[in-house]
């Protein structure tokens, strides 16, 4: 799964390719969790023009109500999302992608679950296929795609975000140009030399740990002191 990830900045080149605006007000985040309201970009209608919207993460379709038992999926298996029902009309009618810079993995080991910090090879941004739906309360929600891992992920979890290149960004935010079939083609694990990890401080576990700390590589030294 994908349960944490980092948006630390967009660039005006970033803002460009995306064809959004660029906010003045983008605050750094290094540790984003469930529940929390962050950026995510969607299309317009009718205009269908990109917009850069503020959306909480965990899918909450309006017909689910309001109950906080009710489940809020932040995740969403590729494989499967055209045969779940809560899933099938966001892929068709609502997708979005969700601007990241880096995501978190975490892997069992003998000491416990170790965290990983996943990037581009180039410090790139990255750019998630997600689905998004209006909850009760009218709030815009989302939840990210997830696919098979390619070999570098794979080392340390069973899943990995949908990760779409500029042309696929495209293809994922048409209205009405997009089959479905062409969607689903997207829905694959990133080139096996695309990404990068490391390991970092298991401070990263809570969410109220939000800084530069939380991606810094944690060498032996580190794990020694632990």
């Amino acid at each position: 799964m994908c349960g944490r990830y980092t948006l630390t900045k967009l660039s005006e080149d970033d803002a460009r390719a995306l064809g959004i605006t660029l906010p003045t007000n983008l605050i750094a985040r290094y540790n984003i969790a469930p529940s929390q309201v962050v950026p995510v970009i969607r299309t317009f209608s009718p205009s269908n023009d990109r917009i850069l919207d503020q959306m909480r993460w965990g899918l909450s379709p309006s017909w689910m109500g309001s109950a906080p038992s009710k489940p809020k999926p932040i995740n969403t298996r590729a494989e499967t999302i055209l045969e779940k029902p809560m899933f099938r009309k966001a892929f068709v009618q609502r997708r979005c992608i969700i601007p990241a810079d880096g995501y978190y993995e975490w892997k069992k080991t003998s000491s416990g679950k170790q965290p990983y910090y996943f990037t581009n090879k180039d410090n790139t941004l990255l750019c998630f296929a997600g689905i998004w739906e209006t909850a009760a309360d009218e709030s815009p929600t989302f939840s990210i795609i997830t696919t098979s891992p390619n070999s570098v992920a794979a080392k340390i979890h069973n899943r990995m975000p949908v990760i779409l290149d500029s042309k696929s960004c495209s293809t994922w935010l048409g209205i009405n140009d997009a089959g479905v079939s062409k969607l689903t083609d997207l829905l694959v694990p990133s080139p096996d030399d695309s990404l990068v990890c490391h390991p970092v401080s298991r401070a990263v576990n809570s969410p109220a740990n939000d800084s530069p700390e939380c991606i810094r590589e944690q060498t032996s030294e580190d794990r020694d002191l632990l």
